[in-house]
Formats: C-alpha cells, sequence, structure tokens
C-alpha cells in the first residue's frame, strides 16, 4: 500500500522549476495538503460577503424602485400604460462593483493567510491544528497589512473606476420600444468601444500583479516594491504564468457551468441561465460585470448552492498566487528552502530551546565541582548565584555564564 509522504521528504520536490501542467498539478497536489485549513480560511469571508451582498442588493432595489418612469405604447387603438425602472440596470451594474470591491477587501485576509499556508509547506514545517494555525498565520501577517491594504487598495482602483467610467458613459439603459412594443435598450457601440481596451488592460494588469500579495506576505517590503517586484518577475515568466492563469480560467468556467446546471435543474430556472458564466457568486472576471444583459445581472451568486463551489475557487486562486510566486524565484536559481525559512522566521509553533526557562537546575564551576545553583533573571541580563547570593561564574553545557 502506497503511503503519503511526509512534508519533510514533499518539500525536497518544491524547489525544482515547473511546466505549465506541472503547475497545475503541484497547485492541486498542495490544496490536498491543506485543504481542511484552505477552506475554513476561505470560507468566513466568503460567509461574510454573502450577508453583505444581500444588503447592498436590497439598497439597490429600493433606489431602483424610487425611479421609476411612466411609458405607454397604442395597440389595437388602445394606449396601454406600463412603468419601467430606469435606472435599474445601471444601479445593478455599480452594485455589482461595490459587491466586487468589498469581496477583494474582505477575502485578503484569507488570501495571505493561504499565502502563508502553502509558504509554510514549501519551508517543510508540518501543519497544525486548524485554530493554532489560523492564529499564528494572522499574527504573522499583521504586521504587513497596511502594505498589503495599499495594494489591494491600490487593485480594486485600476480595475473599478475606469469600469465605473464606462457604465455611466453606457448610462441610462432601460427600456425602448420597436414596433410599439417594449425591449431592453443594450448600447453595444460603448461595450465594444471601451469594453475590448479595458478587457486587454485589466487581464494583463492582473496577471502582472498577481505576485504582490506573496512578495509581501514571503518577503515583506512596501505596496509599491511590490507591485514593481511582481511586474519584474512576471517580464521573466510572462508565457509560463500567462497560459496557467487561462488554463485555470478555463477550468473555472467548466466548473461553474457544471454548477449552473446543478441550479438549473434545481431551480428550474429557463435557458437563459446557461448564459450566466459566474452563478457561484463573484465574476471570474471583471469585465462580466459590464457583459452582462439585465436579466442576468442579479442572477449572480443567488444560489446558496454554489457557495462550496466559491469558496474551493477562492482557495485555488490563492494557492495558484504562491505557486507562481515560488515557481518564479526558484528559475532565477539559489531559491533554496533554507533562504525561505529565513525569510518566513521562526516557527511559533516550535518552542525554542532556550535556558532561561530552567528555574533551577544543578552548575559545575571552572573546576568541575558541582555548585547547588539558583539562577536569577533580569530584563537586562541573568546570572548564577550560590546560596549566600555570591555570584558564581559557572559552565552550563556549551554555555558560559558569568
Amino acid at each position: 500500500m502506497e503511503t503519503e509522504p511526509s512534508t519533510s521528504e514533499v518539500t525536497d520536490a518544491y524547489f525544482e522549476p515547473l511546466g505549465i501542467k506541472a503547475s497545475l498539478e503541484r497547485a492541486v497536489h498542495v490544496f490536498r495538503q491543506r485543504w481542511k485549513h484552505l477552506l475554513v480560511i476561505s470560507a468566513i469571508p466568503i460567509f461574510l460577503w454573502y450577508i453583505a451582498a444581500i444588503g447592498i442588493r436590497n439598497a439597490i432595489s429600493a433606489i431602483s424602485a424610487s425611479h421609476v418612469e411612466n411609458l405607454s405604447f397604442e395597440m389595437d387603438g388602445e394606449t396601454v400604460s406600463y412603468q419601467v425602472e430606469s435606472l435599474h440596470t445601471t444601479l445593478s451594474r455599480l452594485g455589482l462593483i461595490a459587491e466586487f470591491f468589498l469581496f477583494s477587501f474582505l477575502f485578503l485576509p484569507a488570501d495571505v493567510a493561504n499565502i502563508r499556508i502553502v509558504a509554510a509547506l514549501y519551508a517543510g514545517r508540518d501543519a497544525d491544528g486548524i485554530r493554532q494555525t489560523i492564529r499564528q498565520t494572522l499574527r504573522a501577517i499583521l504586521p504587513n497589512l497596511p502594505s498589503l491594504g495599499l495594494v489591494c487598495a491600490i487593485w480594486c482602483a485600476v480595475l473599478m473606476l475606469p469600469l465605473i467610467l464606462i457604465v455611466l458613459c453606457m448610462a441610462p439603459e432601460g427600456q425602448t420600444q420597436e414596433y410599439g412594443i417594449a425591449i431592453y435598450f443594450e448600447p453595444w457601440l460603448p461595450k465594444l468601444v471601451f469594453g475590448l481596451p479595458y478587457l486587454i488592460a485589466s487581464s494583463t494588469f492582473m496577471t502582472a500583479t498577481c505576485l504582490s500579495y506573496s512578495i509581501i506576505t514571503v518577503k515583506g517590503g512596501g505596496a509599491i516594491a511590490s507591485l514593481k517586484e511582481s511586474s519584474e518577475l512576471f517580464k521573466k515568466s510572462w508565457s509560463h504564468i500567462g497560459a496557467v492563469t487561462v488554463l485555470w480560467f478555463l477550468i473555472k468556467m467548466a466548473i461553474t457551468k457544471f454548477v449552473s446546471a446543478i441550479n438549473w435543474m434545481y431551480y428550474l430556472h429557463n435557458m437563459s441561465f446557461w448564459m450566466v458564466w459566474e452563478q457561484p457568486g463573484i465574476p471570474l472576471h471583471p469585465i462580466r460585470i459590464l457583459w452582462s444583459t439585465s436579466s442576468d445581472l442579479w442572477g449572480i451568486g443567488t444560489s446558496w448552492i454554489s457557495v462550496p463551489v466559491v469558496v474551493f475557487l477562492a482557495a485555488m486562486g490563492s494557492v495558484f498566487q504562491a505557486v507562481f510566486y515560488f515557481d518564479t524565484r526558484i528559475k532565477q536559481g539559489d531559491y533554496t528552502q533554507d533562504v525561505l525559512l529565513s525569510e518566513l522566521g521562526p516557527d511559533e509553533s516550535e518552542e525554542p530551546t532556550d535556558y532561561k526557562t530552567m528555574e533551577n537546575e544543578e552548575t559545575t564551576d571552572y573546576n568541575g565541582e558541582l555548585v547547588a545553583a539558583i539562577r536569577y533573571k533580569t530584563k537586562e541580563n541573568e546570572g548564577t548565584t550560590d546560596y549566600n547570593g555570591e555570584p558564581v561564574a559557572a559552565i552550563r553545557g556549551d554555555k558560559t555564564i558569568v
């Protein structure tokens, strides 16, 4: 019977350059090694995000209902009047942008904690209990939270501000009449003129800066420096990172299609439901907010069946960030487990061998005679005294105490 290799046995193979297929396999292997920790940490902010998203959608619905436009058309010589929420589609897109922004900040601690867990695995450290791991990980990343928060703010500003401007350029999106029938009006020209450049620019930016969290989590440093270093590392492995990212994106689409089928059978949605890529809850790409119709905007994230899938995809996203980062540094050469251990710092779960923890112990003097000693400790120094309180120069083990 083949047994699962230990952490120390596995990590030797971790510090080898990876190909495209090997990167996917490595991410899956890492996830299998720490899946409980990754899923629990990812589930907490996603649950909070779902609660917040419900509040945002209720607020958007209330605002939309307060902007009603009265329309009418002629049919068989009679005037048919009806009401339309003229800002519903525009507000829906802005609401999804707010949700995307909120998710980015809520998931930041979990994202970084997951990267730290993967880094510990690469360093050959065994996994502790979930609670202890979460406590130790959050304590380790706490000093870097300001830099991480600034990176997240820059990331959101670069992605969200242009998207908001494009949505406002498309407004008002509502209904228009054609042959006396009210239909949905889609401004295709702004979507194409502004949407295609945004798709290319945002995809490039997200891929080029995907290593920033890992850089700060492992090495520390400032936000701007991490963004620059991520861009430099991306330039050296852009084809590899880009290819794996595209493959992972296609896998996510396949997973979401499968979940869509389950939702369709359970909720009996109509066939237009199949056009919703991100029914699990979080848009796979910000362009999805722009290139969706009004009929499926609120289809994103409405199914609670999809929540476990969202947690899994988010956790795997963190794993891929860490795998990309370590693979890029390994390919540069001279990046070993010892270097990683020095960057991560001491492991709090390991009890240090500290002579200060010993209160009463046997001590010998320079002549080898046994001295009954009582150690005294202060904040500044420490020493050894005999029973009369006189200092004793002593040798204990390989440490000399004067």
